[in-house]
């Protein structure tokens, strides 16, 4: 039992390095029709070789060919079934076709083109151990059609070199298909880890993206807390004779402090070490003029319009709108540089509408790589979604390029 146990570690570990990673490849259309007109060919070969050549009725000629012919289609679905079934046909085929001494061979030829048929499919498709599997299974039944057939063989001195023809034949193409289906085994295996990492560096990308949003969110919002708690400790000082009012203004000033704690612990797990712009004040749409001007000295000629009024809206939502219009800008100067573009920022009762447009550049822009790996889009959506707005950006008919966006002007409970 020891020995068993032993041995069936190595087995299981050649078992699982043999196994495809993935499920079988899906046939493609042109697969099929290679397997239905090989299955027509042989079938239509195969019967009348049978009934010529090897004096079998014909209709067990047609009821074994049609078994035997079976196999090539079922090896695409279900291959340990379409081995099995061949290996019988192989028995039953050799065993019924009389084959005098003078051109012995194990099975008949058209069984020999079945086999190397269904040997490619496999090899092809499956691991390299069913690929092999089948064709010593195969094998196996031809030595069956040997041993039953002894006695006419004793008379023949080179009916070996027979079956070892046998064998090299259905061997070659056994070998060229598992070479070929090894080679797209691990073709298919580097596309999925490749896949694989894309989408991990594009999830740690959106996870960083987001941190640091909330970081700026999160210290805008401890920046009013500390307002809040500036305010109630000095209301005491500036209102007279209010004894409860000062009790109250001392809870919200000890709720102030301990919130405006927390929030600084968050702010240090999400702000990483090396970030020296972390205490740098916020930016809003008060700095939007001067970042335009900044666009238009390297060529870009931007026309603003805007109705709103500096400091009328959330902090928030101001440090949105500012990275909105940035981000915007930088990649009109990276991909456009040189095309017009306008910026409109339009206060309405109950939302902000953000819209960035550029037109065509008046020189074909080099292809520029986007060293944010798209960080700048996925920063815009992000920072919209945690106010709940909305914002799409697309190429305009013109050969511009559009970002809207609509922001709520009041602040949700839930957001940040």
């Amino acid at each position: 039992m020891m020995m068993l146990s032993l041995a069936s570690g190595p087995w299981n570990r050649l078992r699982r390095v043999t196994r495809r990673p993935t499920p079988a490849r899906a046939m493609p259309t042109l697969g099929w029709i290679a397997i239905v007109v090989t299955t027509i060919g042989l079938f239509s070969f195969s019967v009348p070789a049978l009934v010529g050549f090897y004096d079998m009725p014909l209709v067990i000629a047609f009821a074994l060919v049609s078994v035997q012919c079976m196999t090539l289609p079922m090896a695409v679905r279900y291959p340990r079934a379409a081995i099995a079934v061949h290996m019988v046909s192989v028995v039953l085929i050799g065993e019924a076709a009389r084959v005098g001494l003078e051109d012995f061979w194990p099975v008949p030829v058209p069984t020999l083109a079945s086999l190397m048929a269904l040997l490619v499919i496999l090899g092809l498709r499956e691991s390299w151990l069913i690929s092999v599997s089948a064709w010593w299974l195969n094998l196996l039944g031809m030595m069956v059609v040997v041993a039953l057939n002894t006695n006419e063989l004793m008379s023949r001195p080179d009916w070996g070199m027979d079956v070892l023809i046998s064998m090299a034949v259905t061997l070659t193409p056994l070998a060229v298909s598992i070479a070929i289906g090894q080679r797209e085994n691990v073709r298919e295996i580097a596309a999925t880890a490749k896949r694989d990492v894309q989408l991990e560096q594009a999830r740690r990308a959106t996870v960083e993206e987001r941190a640091r949003i909330a970081r700026e969110l999160h210290d805008v919002v401890a920046h009013s807390m500390s307002i809040v708690h500036i305010q109630a400790e000095s209301a005491r000082y500036r209102v007279d004779d209010l004894d409860g009012a000062r009790t109250e203004f001392d809870d919200i000033a000890r709720s102030a402090r301990a919130a405006l704690g927390e929030m600084r612990q968050l702010l240090d797990a999400l702000h990483p070490d090396e970030d020296e712009t972390y205490y740098a004040p916020q930016p809003t749409i008060a700095e939007i003029p001067a970042l335009i001007r900044s666009t238009e000295k390297v060529g870009v000629h931007v026309d603003f319009a805007s109705n709103l009024t500096p400091g009328s809206l959330s902090p928030v939502v101001e440090l949105t709108v500012y990275r909105i219009v940035q981000e915007a800008l930088s990649n009109v100067m990276r991909h456009a540089p040189g095309a017009a573009v306008r910026v409109t920022l339009r206060h309405r009762r109950e939302s902000l509408d953000v819209r960035v447009s550029n037109g065509p550049p008046p020189h074909p822009a080099p292809a520029a790589r986007d060293e944010a790996g798209g960080n700048g889009l996925r920063g815009m959506r992000e920072r919209v979604a945690l106010l709940h707005g909305t914002i799409d950006h697309a190429p305009s008919p013109d050969g511009g390029f559009v970002v809207a966006a609509t922001l709520p002007t009041t602040l949700r409970k839930d957001t940040p």
